[in-house]
């Protein structure tokens, strides 16, 4: 099995309430590869921030309230992404999500030794 990724969500940003809105999370994850079984490290101070997966509707209005799973309050948060598809996460601490902490992947599924995952051609972003 390949060692999986781990990506710090934001990079040096960490997970936040980021000062360009919601595309600095959009525009990070979109220079990623999120593979089943990589990582997602959430960092956050403890009791400033929180991390919640929820559903895309959930995830669009930045409601709480169709968690998948429990909340996560202690930073540095580790979420392994255990399917294949997209996934949502958002703060649900004050106005946090509508202030754009906020983060939609899609994972693909690990391709199996010595083959590459197939992919369609990237367009150009010039």
């Amino acid at each position: 099995m390949n060692a999986q990724t781990v990506h710090v969500v934001g990079d040096s940003t960490g997970w936040t309430v980021p000062q360009g809105g919601a595309a600095v999370y959009s525009t990070w994850a979109s220079t990623q590869n999120f593979v089943v079984g990589d990582n997602l490290t959430f960092n956050f101070a403890t009791n400033q921030h929180d991390v919640v997966q929820v559903p895309k509707e959930s995830y669009d209005s930045c409601s709480s309230d169709n968690a998948l799973g429990d909340p996560i309050l202690n930073g540095p948060a580790n979420v392994t992404l255990t399917t294949a598809g997209d996934h949502y996460f958002i703060c649900s601490i004050g106005a946090h999500c509508q202030n754009g902490q906020k983060l939609a992947i899609t994972a693909v599924s690990a391709s199996g030794p010595g083959s590459s995952p197939t992919s369609p051609t990237t367009p150009s972003t010039s």
